[in-house]
């Protein structure tokens, strides 16, 4: 067991040192290539960037069914505030104690890069010891997956007809297997500011902090608060309350699939600061008794600033915006179940372009189609324009699946444990696998990644050789 989790986290350890946020995922797609031929696979690289590679079957399993192995080769990069981190350059520095693995003031891109090095050890086990057999095996590193699953969505379906199973390792708990996922759609509200003089002088930077932020999907039902949400209702109050606001600049938010954990506004008011404390104080008091166990951290600060030279045209539009959005849970299924949620992941000034990145998911895909009519509305009647990406379908269980019972048998016979069999709320590329390629028996499957999307990711290390010894029995069987 150990020597499995110490080459399993040297095949990590290397892709830690390569930048890999969503869009940018070259670097790491060479060295996925290059490691790939180097263990002798058949490889190629298609328009997009998506890595497939092939691992021949062993002699005497010609006519297995194709297993296909899968998971994503980009991160969600956040770091811990006042941590200086540049996604696009630097590496993730890596912490191992007390069980657990985790980076230094920044997200570990455990998700999904313990996938990817759990199938590079897999791989190596079997090219290094052939007298494990085994069917036809193929490889697929996608990109994007963290952004708009763009590598999974235009993957050409030829990669996926020939196979008959597909395990995709990009799950977050290792004692569940999960047979079903929710669907989602990117959801961005743009506008081009036309700046105007400030009626004040007054300005102040307001900032919210302090929260746990979380995955939108995983972590959707977890009751914690959306710190852009909160800064569009302290920005409100503040007007309402006659402070008339003025935006000079507003951003929050580092990924639209990750619960905002900070945000912040410069603003022009008609108050001054004697006035505008006992407001801001007041909203705190109110907003942590709401949050008191989900998010007991929360925090409103105040800073004086200089007065600016200008300001966003209508600032009550984007206030009005920010507060008509819908976020966290928005319906149950009958089952108990998140059915259909939504998260304002990033606010963001940049020249004089304002975005609003908004991401809904939901297990029933007329939901989405709904959700993103009333977005546009909501945009024309605040002076947005709206782009929306094509909704991902959920993926559905499938009811007699045999990998399924397969994958289980397996894992309850090596951990003396039952796996939970789920269908979670967050999104998986598997959903357009299966619509790829209806047939395709697929199963998701992962280590225990703890608190993803945030800078306290870890990854549970006892999990590690738990996950690639299930895969590789997995493979073995399904190569009889």
């Amino acid at each position: 067991m150990d020597n499995v989790l110490e080459d399993v986290l040297k095949e990590f350890a290397a892709l830690a040192e390569i930048p890999r946020p969503s869009k940018h995922e070259q670097a790491v797609a060479h060295y996925l290539v290059e490691r790939l031929r180097a263990l002798g696979l058949t490889v190629e690289q298609d328009r997009i960037g998506n890595v497939v590679a092939d691992l021949a079957p062993s002699r005497n399993r010609q006519d297995a069914p194709l297993t296909i192995l899968q998971s994503h080769m980009d991160m969600v990069c956040v770091a811990d505030e006042g941590v200086a981190y540049n996604p696009l350059t630097d590496p993730i520095k890596l912490i191992r104690a007390d069980g657990y693995l985790h980076a230094d003031g920044t997200s570990l891109g455990a998700d999904d890069g313990i996938g990817i090095a759990i199938i590079l050890h897999t791989l190596k086990r079997l090219v290094d010891n052939p007298e494990i057999e085994h069917g036809a095996i193929r490889v697929i590193f996608t990109v994007d997956e963290e952004a708009g699953m763009s590598g999974a969505a235009v993957l050409d379906v030829r990669y996926l007809d020939d196979a008959t199973y597909l395990l995709n390792c990009d799950s977050e708990d290792c004692d569940e297997l999960v047979v079903g996922s929710a669907g989602s759609v990117h959801i961005d509200f743009k506008r081009r500011i036309d700046w105007l003089k400030p009626s004040g002088s007054n300005a102040f930077r307001l900032t919210v902090s302090g929260l746990k932020g979380g995955h939108s999907g995983e972590e959707i039902n977890a009751g914690r608060a959306n710190a852009i949400k909160l800064l569009g209702e302290l920005l409100s109050t503040i007007d309402d309350n006659g402070g008339a606001v003025e935006l000079v600049d507003i951003n929050g938010g580092k990924a639209v699939n990750a619960i905002a954990a900070q945000a912040e506004a410069i603003i022009v008011t008609a108050f001054d600061a004697d006035h505008l404390m006992p407001i801001v104080d007041q909203i705190e008091r109110r907003i942590k008794k709401i949050y008191v166990d989900a998010d007991p951290n929360i925090k409103i600060s105040v800073e004086k600033t200089a007065a600016p030279d200008k300001i966003i045209d209508d600032s009550a539009g984007v206030i009005a915006l920010l507060n008509g959005l819908k976020q966290g849970v928005m319906s149950m299924s009958t089952a108990d179940l998140v059915e259909t949620s939504a998260n304002v992941g990033i606010i963001g000034l940049d020249g004089d372009r304002l975005t609003v990145k908004y991401f809904p998911r939901s297990s029933v895909d007329g939901k989405l189609i709904e959700i993103v009519g009333e977005c546009r509305e909501l945009g024309t009647r605040f002076g947005f324009e709206i782009e929306s990406s094509e909704p991902s379908a959920a993926w559905t269980e499938n009811g007699s699946s045999r990998l399924a019972g397969l994958v289980a048998s397996i894992f309850e016979r090596q951990n003396g444990r039952a796996m939970h069999v789920k269908t979670i709320h967050a999104g998986l590329e598997c959903s357009y696998f299966y619509a790829k390629n209806s047939a395709l028996d697929i199963v998701s499957i992962g280590t225990t990644n703890e608190h993803i999307h945030t800078p306290r990711e870890r990854l549970k290390l006892s999990t590690v050789a738990v996950q690639a010894k299930l895969i590789l029995e997995t493979l073995i069987k399904l190569g009889k």
